[in-house]
């Protein structure tokens, strides 16, 4: 073999090797981007799973307030009950009083 022909052989034995570790290097970025994608996908569903206990918590905030809301107008009225019989019996007690 010549030496022009041991320079091409040898040229295209480099330009192997660095294809070689180009795809060596392109299976790392590869494997370090599925690795984020899964980091991600579970970072998503861990804001979806955040977001609905979030709507079941407001969910749950609007019953408590529509219940507050029934006991303090049914409070309300047991008041204007309590002040209507606090009024019958302090004109029951002036009544007894005069009659003694």
């Amino acid at each position: 073999m010549n030496l022009k022909k041991l320079k091409k052989i040898l040229s295209k034995m480099t330009s192997l090797k660095k294809l070689v570790e180009l795809m060596e290097s392109n299976k790392g970025m590869a494997n370090a981007l599925r690795s984020r994608i899964e980091r991600l996908e579970n970072e998503i569903l861990q804001t979806a799973d955040a977001a609905n206990e979030n709507m079941n918590l407001r969910n749950r905030n609007r019953e408590l307030i529509k219940e507050n809301t029934g006991m303090r107008e049914e409070n309300e009225r047991e008041r204007e009950n309590n002040k209507e019989l606090s009024e019958k019996c302090s004109d029951a007690i002036e009544y007894l009083r005069q009659r003694n």
